[in-house]
């Protein structure tokens, strides 16, 4: 608890990391981790949880957690969750249009979009590059956790998403 409340502490003064918890199953480590999430949400902090589940969606991990920050709910119509997503980018400032616009389709989509030939690599970066500047867009806002259950079961695409996000974090 105590190495939890000190990673938190960095985290309130911005400065961005990673903290693993790992345990037996029933050992406690949810409840330990909503412990902390309390006392991180009196603390004016930004909490959103992601939960992995075997055969999962690819980057169903990182669609929960998007939707949560960027306020999107299940069974909305494209037109409202387009709404949301213009608001929330004129809210943010320069350049989040564009990168709401990457993340539009693909969010709705469940999948993802199939790419122009020989245009894989390119989609992936912009993917991830997207994923980052909403994540680092929402950090200069209030201080942002994200909550992850059961990351074993992630996607690789998931992974890929997180690892590039945390790489980005330590070079930011």
């Amino acid at each position: 608890l105590a190495g939890l409340l000190e990673r938190g502490a960095r985290a309130w003064a911005g400065q961005g990391g990673l903290v693993l918890v790992e345990g037996e199953a029933g050992i406690g480590k949810t409840r330990l981790v909503e412990e902390v999430a309390k006392g991180a949400a009196e603390g004016q902090v930004a909490i959103h949880w992601g939960h992995c589940q075997d055969g999962g969606l690819p980057y169903e991990l990182i669609r929960q957690l998007l939707a949560g920050i960027l306020h999107l709910g299940l069974g909305e119509s494209p037109a409202e969750r387009q709404e949301k997503l213009g608001r929330w980018a004129r809210e943010r400032g320069e350049g989040m249009g564009e990168v709401v616009a990457i993340l539009a389709g693909w969010l709705a989509a469940g999948e993802d979009p199939p790419p122009a030939p020989g245009a894989e690599e390119t989609q992936k970066q912009r993917l991830l590059w997207s994923v980052w500047q909403v994540l680092a867009a929402e950090a200069r806002r209030i201080p942002l956790v994200l909550l992850v259950e059961d990351l074993h079961l992630a996607d690789a695409g998931s992974i890929e998403v997180l690892d590039f996000v945390v790489r980005q974090m330590h070079e930011a």
